[in-house]
């Protein structure tokens, strides 16, 4: 049985190998994954910064100079295109993983065979330090040791299929972003980019509702993003937001976090009028808001 089990393993690790290359620039060396047959890499944006080419080194030794053709620094992800077609690695789902499924790691900082760690998932959802902003709810947390250099390569499940992307390593867990998120960012990096964003031109803080005024409010949530300033001439500024409001809803969706709150801030939101509710000297107001395009 551990002899199938480690035959196993080693299957997965030579299908998975040539898909995992070196990714080097000015701000450091770390892994990437082929993405596509078109020659697209998929790396940290840590690992390139604001830099518009990047070294790649294939697991055969060649090297490619890559260039940067699109990042998103809220989820750590940038893609970097390399000339000629490449073997891309296989992509699974991450809609179904479960907590105790067994992961591996791969990783190629040194430019030659890479090597991998193993573990399991010890969560499927929450917030790690400052991946706590608009990744929170929507990581994967596993036991897999990423060692220096880890960041940018790919989590996979069993089969060899892609389900993560490695971006940290953090008390003790392998922090990595769904696959399924990657892929959504990925395609907009590559046809625009960037992502692009709404944005209120608020600065917010969570806070708990105390119970009495939720109940006097009539209000069927305990939190919600309290506005600390409001940015002059944006379109909280236009639509009456105030200093001291707390944000609960937007577009009739509830908004009692900072995931929620980034959650309605897509691109779709971008100069579409929207409805933004607000508990106002323990009263509910609603207000009428056109959401902008974010800086990039």
């Amino acid at each position: 049985m551990l002899q199938s089990l480690s035959e196993a393993i080693v299957g997965v690790a030579e299908n998975v190998s040539p898909q995992v290359v070196r990714v080097a620039s000015d701000c450091g060396a770390g892994t990437g994954v082929i993405w596509d047959k078109e020659g697209h890499i998929l790396t940290c944006n840590h690992l390139v910064g604001g830099l518009e080419e990047a070294e790649i080194t294939a697991t055969d030794g060649v090297v490619h100079e890559g260039k940067v053709v699109g990042r998103d620094p809220d989820t750590d992800i940038a893609i970097v295109s390399i000339q000629g077609g490449a073997s891309p690695i296989g992509l699974g789902d991450s809609g179904g993983l479960k907590v105790g499924q067994f992961v591996m790691a791969f990783a190629n900082p040194a430019g030659r065979q890479p090597g991998l760690t193993s573990g399991i998932i010890t969560s499927v959802s929450g917030h790690v330090g400052r991946w706590g902003g608009s990744l929170q709810g929507s990581l994967i947390l596993t036991d897999a040791k990423l060692n220096p250099g880890y960041s940018g390569g790919p989590l996979v499940d069993a089969n060899g299929h892609m389900i993560g992307f490695d971006v940290a390593y953090f008390a003790r867990r392998g922090v990595a972003i769904p696959v399924n998120t990657v892929k959504a960012v990925a395609e907009k990096l590559i046809k625009d980019g960037k992502i692009r964003k709404a944005f209120l031109g608020v600065v917010t803080q969570g806070i708990e509702l105390p119970d009495d005024i939720s109940t006097r409010a009539d209000v069927k949530q305990s939190s919600g993003m309290l506005v600390m300033s409001v940015e002059a001439d944006s379109p909280a500024k236009k639509a009456g937001v105030a200093l001291g409001d707390v944000i609960i809803g937007i577009g009739g969706t509830k908004v009692g976090d900072h995931s929620d709150l980034v959650g309605t801030l897509t691109d779709a939101a971008i100069g579409q009028p929207t409805e933004l509710t607000l508990l106002r000297a323990e009263a509910v107001t609603k207000v009428k808001i056109v959401p902008g395009e974010a800086p990039a």
